[in-house]
């Protein structure tokens, strides 16, 4: 007999051969309740639902729901196609059908047509409306725009005559959908959506909800509010996931990594953004969502180095070809091509003309253009190469230009492209590729071998920056021929004046490619010199603890500043002439949060109390604040200081605090300044009063109050006045409205010269609003700024300035005086000086006014000499008869 462990052996033997043999027959049991277990419903309940009412317009809902499952759609198409040979005239097998080919990537539109039709016919008019709507949202997919239009006019007619409040939201997000895949005025379309969210209860109408929170998402992402949007994705795709909805989900989860992927390509957040699409891709394969799919594998392809991310991108463009829209196969062209180009150019060269995404959009090309550029640049001479560029940009710049008041938002998702052509100009000015630069560990000149490759990389970057704000100032500018040319920015230049133009790129990007690199442009009166510098994934980490520690006084900044000058600025200060004393930076990207000034040179000595050190968005916005008229103004100043407001809890979320000492700020302010000076203080300085005596003749305009900083929503924020809540604002409108042509802003307020940092525009803060008044230049603050520190630094400010200094000459010594009396940097490096650094409100000089001291020693002199004069007549008579 055998033993017991050995009979248990071949009796669990025989038990796997008998599963074995049965494995066929669990696979398919398992096929067949696969669609319940994923949907909760089978063909049979399907059937159940039709039956108990075959005319009702959405008597099909069932088999579509069970259709999202990739394994019970063809068992779904099949019955719907039953139904119809059946009866032809119904509807709703039609309605359904259409949306399991749109699902699938197959073409809906004869089906939506003849649903809508015959809905219409039998009147129910809820099943015209979807009908014509879901046909508009397909022919949009397909950027058959004014086709799409008509369908959803035809919804939207329905929606009307029905009075139906979930059909008119749907309607509108129909609208909102189209003008975001148009390229719309991103602003308006995102107040849109937010409007149409609060309108909607989850309970009451849970799949449009769900809907609209999707494309705010995406919208919020378009404008650079990554954070948010990511966070809204991930909560999206928890939903979806609890309501069975796959096929939501995938996309969800792809969106989301698009948000990491906008990241420094950091290992961690490359890992976490690699783990993210490929979770979004086994979501999408499972759910059939083409869309999805296609989009995941073209990233994944992108990021995969060698003949596996090749492969990725061949079956991505594989699953576009089928689904034939050009949000899918236009990109995939065109990251295929880059990528086949130096291998095998005539394939690269067909896939390009093969890129044409038809009626042209901003989303499309957004993600097209900078696969065509570097294409171009394998494929072509850089001649050729070089008109090609200029005009992807003329596109860029006629898309811009569609945009309103998100301009400089969307604006930013094009920049890469003008990014990566100025960098590949530079690395041709030096003679070397650029792209063998990506291990720049701290500030290296580069010898200029192509003195023109430099002045075409000046030029494009001209293009980039500081577009938004130039408009501002009038339609002028706007034209592409009044950007400053570099020979402009040599003539303008003093002898002691040295202009340094950043650009904080990238020099391998995510996907290991060159995305435009790191550099530094100098220009002073011995010509021009080029540095590469360590890019924003090395830069931007250290910037953000040395702002962090900034903020804190923490002793452990010095260490950290020290590194910072070494790595951006140590070869620059040494290579300058010895006449320049002031730098006029032109900062890119992490570097607006930088405190120049605060960074110790080699000496020891702050980088602020040796230079002049002035900020400008761009060399052509410099040259029109240089060139402006000097006007010569009767009255030194007006002050708006410490007005009476009623705290504010919405206030970046703690109440303003009084400020006693912006009080004494403002009455020292014009005591020292006099000659007319005036002060609007407590309930006094409201905006009409404001508003009121701006047309006087001042030079200075100085608040000494709170400010606002929205940074989501720039017109939100403000000064603040006297007054309550949003009353007390002095809002970006209606600074932007005063008649400021000329002057002298300062801005003594906390974060003034802060706000959400854009590419190409910088940070988009309050000093923005007094530019577009015409002020010339703005004193503003980045970091916050103590009251009593405050008063200290602006009472040393005023006193040189009425020397008649010039602003950042006033400022340097200002911030050399308080540096030398041992006060740490964050009491003295928060004022800076925007715009016109030279200007001088007071060039001949203000005379000293007499202070109360001496007012108080005269009245005390002229008492002590009537005292003594009393005391003489008395004494007299003694004396004369002793």
């Amino acid at each position: 007999m055998a033993p017991a462990s050995a009979r248990f052996t071949f009796s669990r033997l025989r038990d796997r051969a008998a599963m074995v043999r049965r494995f066929p027959q669990l696979i398919a049991l398992f096929l067949v309740a696969l669609p319940r277990l994923v949907t909760g419903q089978s063909l049979e309940d399907c059937e159940a639902a039709f039956a108990a009412n075959p005319e009702g317009w959405n008597s099909c809902a069932c088999f579509y729901r069970l259709g999202t499952s990739i394994l019970g759609r063809d068992a779904v198409r099949q019955r719907l196609t039953d139904l119809l040979e059946e009866d032809p005239a119904r509807p709703c097998p039609h309605f359904y059908l259409a949306s399991v080919d749109f699902t699938a990537g197959d073409d809906p539109s004869r089906h939506y047509r003849r649903a809508a039709t015959l809905f219409e016919a039998r009147d129910q008019p809820k099943g015209a409306y979807y009908s014509h709507a879901s046909l508009g949202r397909w022919l949009r997919g397909k950027g058959r725009y004014e086709e799409a239009v008509a369908e959803l006019e035809r919804a939207a007619a329905v929606a009307r005559r029905l009075d139906d409040p979930r059909l008119f939201n749907s309607s509108t997000l129909e609208y909102l959908n189209l003008d975001l895949a148009r390229g719309g005025d991103l602003a308006a379309i995102e107040e849109g959506f937010e409007a149409l969210h609060r309108e909607l209860d989850p309970d009451d109408w849970p799949e449009l909800e769900m809907a609209v929170t999707d494309q705010l998402a995406q919208v919020r992402f378009r404008l650079g509010d990554l954070e948010r949007a990511q966070q809204m994705l991930d909560r999206q795709a928890e939903r979806y996931r609890d309501r069975g909805d796959l096929y939501g989900e995938a996309t969800a989860r792809y969106e989301a990594a698009l948000c990491s992927l906008q990241d420094l390509p950091r290992p961690a957040v490359q890992a976490e953004a690699r783990r993210r699409l490929e979770g979004a891709l086994e979501v999408a394969v499972e759910a059939g969502n083409l869309r999805t799919e296609v989009a995941v594998r073209r990233k994944l392809g992108e990021l995969t180095p060698g003949p596996a991310g090749l492969e990725s991108l061949r079956q991505s463009l594989a699953i576009a070809r089928r689904l034939d829209e050009p949000d899918a196969l236009y990109p995939t062209l065109l990251a295929l091509a880059e990528r086949i180009a130096p291998q095998d150019p005539p394939a690269a060269l067909q896939l390009l003309a093969e890129a044409d995404p038809g009626e042209e959009t901003a989303s499309l090309l957004a993600t097209g253009w900078l696969h065509r550029l570097r294409a171009a640049w394998s494929l072509e001479e850089p001649v050729e190469a070089l008109q090609r560029s200029l005009l992807v940009l003329d596109e860029i710049e006629r898309l811009r230009l569609r945009q309103s008041v998100a301009r400089a938002e969307y604006f930013s998702l094009w920049l890469p492209a003008h990014q990566w052509l100025v960098g590949t100009l530079l690395g041709q000015a030096a003679g070397e590729p650029a792209a063998a630069m990506a291990a720049v560990n701290e500030v290296r000149r580069v010898e200029l071998q192509d003195a023109t490759a430099f002045d075409q990389a000046f030029t494009i970057g001209e293009r980039m920056r500081g577009r938004i704000l130039l408009e501002s100032l009038g339609p002028e500018p706007a034209r592409r021929g009044a950007l400053l040319e570099l020979a402009e920015v040599r003539r303008q230049l003093a002898s002691d004046e040295a202009l340094l133009i950043f650009q904080l790129g990238l020099w391998r990007n995510f996907y290991g490619r060159f995305e435009g690199g790191a550099w530094l442009q100098v220009i002073d009166g011995s010509g021009e010199r080029l540095y590469a510098l360590p890019d924003s994934a090395r830069l931007a980490p250290a910037i953000e603890h040395f702002a962090g520690l900034f903020a804190a006084r923490d002793e452990g900044q010095r260490e950290v500043a020290a590194v910072l000058f070494q790595q951006l600025l140590e070869a620059v200060v040494d290579d300058l002439p010895e006449a320049v004393d002031h730098l006029v930076l032109v900062p890119d990207g992490a570097l607006h949060g930088l405190p120049f000034a605060a960074l110790p040179m080699a000496s020891g000595e702050p980088l602020g109390t040796r230079f002049r050190i002035s900020r400008v968005p761009s060399a052509t916005l410099w040259g029109r604040w240089n060139g402006a008229p000097k006007s010569s103004h009767g009255v030194p100043a007006l002050v708006v200081a410490a007005p009476t407001f009623e705290p504010s809890p919405e206030a970046e979320g703690a109440a303003w605090a009084e400020l006693p000492g912006a009080a004494r700020e403002g009455r020292a302010i014009v005591r020292r300044l006099g000659r007319g000076s005036r002060l609007l203080s407590a309930e006094e300085a409201v905006a009409p009063a404001l508003q009121g005596v701006i047309p006087a003749p001042f030079s200075v305009l100085h608040f000494a109050t709170h400010a606002v900083v929205d940074e989501r929503r720039r017109q939100r924020s403000g000064v603040v006045l006297a007054g309550s809540g949003d009353a007390a604002l002095l809002e970006p409108e209606e600074i932007a409205a005063l008649d400021l042509e000329d002057k002298l802003v300062v801005l003594a307020a906390c974060r003034t010269g802060s706000g959400r940092v854009l590419y190409g525009e910088g940070p988009m803060s309050l000093a923005r609003a007094f530019f577009a008044a015409g002020a010339t230049t703005v004193v503003a603050t980045r970091w916050p700024l103590r009251d009593d520190e405050s008063e200290t630094f602006f009472r040393h400010f005023y006193d040189h300035l009425a020397a008649g200094h010039q602003v950042a000459e006033a400022v340097r010594r200002s911030q050399r005086e308080l540096w030398q009396r041992g006060a740490p940097a964050a009491a003295w490096v928060g004022p800076m000086v925007l715009g016109r650094g030279a200007a001088r409100p007071f060039p001949d000089g203000l005379p000293r006014s007499p202070g109360r001291w001496l007012w108080l020693a005269l009245v005390l002199l002229l008492m002590g000499l009537a005292v003594a004069w009393r005391m003489r007549r008395r004494r007299s008579p003694s004396i004369r008869g002793s």
